[in-house]
């Protein structure tokens, strides 16, 4: 069962990582598109509380961050180039939703906060689940957030 005020935050379904020719980032094998019925399903029971973020490259990166970028180089593109674009199912789920876009790892912030009005309570989904998944699960407890 699914509380009035838990949001749904679903992170990075984006074109970068569905395209193996785009990005060393991407699932193989078309793994990613495996994961689509799932993915609708709990975005459909979370009904207007779900919130979807985008990762996009820092610009320009600053800090270690000009380290990892030389690393990864395919994704150091402008925020509006189709990879940091939702993949089609995802940006039609997302439709009338908050989309936040933002250039770390961690989503939880105040960006995402406001997008899920405050609600204390959050369950995550999304691509990544080692790195920008649990990051922002980690900072959203950090902050008192049940996740």
């Amino acid at each position: 069962m699914i509380n009035d005020d838990e949001w749904l935050v679903m992170i990075d379904r984006q074109e970068a990582f569905t395209h193996n020719e785009w990005s060393r980032w991407a699932c193989s094998d078309g793994a990613y598109y495996q994961t689509d019925k799932n993915y609708t399903r709990l975005a459909k029971a979370y009904g207007d509380r779900v919130a979807y973020n985008r990762y996009i490259a820092p610009q320009p990166p600053k800090s270690v961050w000009v380290e990892y970028m030389n690393e990864w180089s395919e994704i150091q593109v402008p925020s509006d180039d189709p990879m940091y674009d939702l993949t089609p199912e995802t940006a039609e789920l997302a439709k009338g939703h908050p989309i936040v876009s933002l250039s770390t790892f961690d989503k939880w912030g105040p960006e995402l906060q406001a997008a899920i009005k405050g609600s204390q309570k959050i369950a995550l989904c999304g691509v990544a689940t080692d790195a920008c998944v649990l990051q922002t699960a980690l900072a959203a407890a950090d902050q008192g957030i049940a996740v």
